[in-house]
């Protein structure tokens, strides 16, 4: 009977212990988690914190750039080197608004030479801006130059008197092209009179692709 009663002792001990020891781990697993989360949680703020802050420069840049002529004329040019690219991904396009009297870009390959010049003005480009750039393309040093093009990232161009504009008219095949039209208007996301500028400049820089613009 002592003996026993030592044997069940000597159990109680050893449970007791190994409920010391799991009480122990679960402790350590439990602390070890915790700072797993706050470690996580420290890295999720600090990214969300970061992309504030970006977003934050960037409000600011641009209320700075709209005081600062050099700088929006700077973003206007990088803007307007982006979607050269994107829209004559044939062409070679060349920085050239460090060149006097060179245009701010050339677009050219081995059949075609282009000068544009980026303006960004919030109403339509002065004339002495056009007469100037109409100037520059009669020098000798842009003989080389077979066109020439003008673009304006904000307003439009100035003209001495309105071009008339014209209604269009598809007489039996109105109600067919009409749905056409809506269609189109879909796909570029866009009204009836830009619709219509948007097919006309595709049309014209197909012309010019083929080298058939006279």
């Amino acid at each position: 009977m002592a003996k026993y009663n030592l044997e069940m002792e000597e159990l109680h001990t050893k449970c007791k212990t190994l409920q010391e020891q799991l009480d122990s781990v679960c402790m350590t697993l439990t602390k070890q988690h915790q700072n797993t989360l706050d470690e996580k949680m420290d890295a999720l703020r600090a990214t969300y914190e970061d992309k504030l802050q970006q977003e934050r420069d960037k409000v600011l840049k641009y209320m700075t750039v709209s005081e600062n002529s050099s700088v929006k004329g700077q973003i206007g040019e990088e803007y307007t080197y982006h979607q050269l690219n994107l829209l004559f991904p044939k062409l070679q396009v060349e920085d050239t608004h460090l060149t006097d009297a060179r245009g701010d870009f050339i677009l050219h390959n081995e059949e075609c030479m282009m000068m544009v010049e980026a303006k960004q003005y919030q109403k339509n480009v002065p004339l002495v801006e056009i007469e100037k750039f109409h100037r520059d393309m009669q020098l000798e040093t842009n003989k080389d130059v077979m066109r020439s093009n003008r673009q304006d990232s904000v307003g439009g161009l100035f003209s001495k008197r309105p071009i008339p504009r014209k209604h269009v008219s598809y007489n039996v095949y109105e109600q067919h092209l009409q749905e056409i039209e809506q269609s189109l208007m879909k796909k570029y996301r866009c009204g009836y009179s830009q619709l219509h500028k948007t097919l006309i400049k595709e049309k014209a820089q197909e012309l010019m692709n083929k080298n058939l613009w006279n």
